[in-house]
């Protein structure tokens, strides 16, 4: 079995902040499994409808997940390459 990651993430723009970053972590038996893994490229790229569709059974079928925020001050204090870790 093989163990996937995906990231996305948004709020980059800039470099004003806020930065929001988004993981996913499964198995490739999983993801094959995953009835709208066709729309998951580009979550920018997603209606809200559709992103909501989608969400409830990611979280049932992926190992894991996260999502993580930045806000401008730690962007600016800390530097972009810092808080996208």
């Amino acid at each position: 079995m093989m163990l996937n990651i995906y990231i996305d993430e948004c709020g980059l723009g800039c470099l004003a902040g806020p930065l929001t970053v988004g993981a996913v972590l499964w198995d490739d038996e999983t993801l094959e499994e995953f009835s709208c893994i066709k729309w998951i490229r580009d979550s920018k790229k997603l209606s809200k409808m559709r992103r909501n569709l989608i969400v409830d059974e990611l979280k049932a079928k992926v190992t894991d997940w996260a999502v993580v925020y930045a806000t401008s001050d730690e962007i600016d204090s800390e530097g972009i390459h810092v808080v996208k870790r």
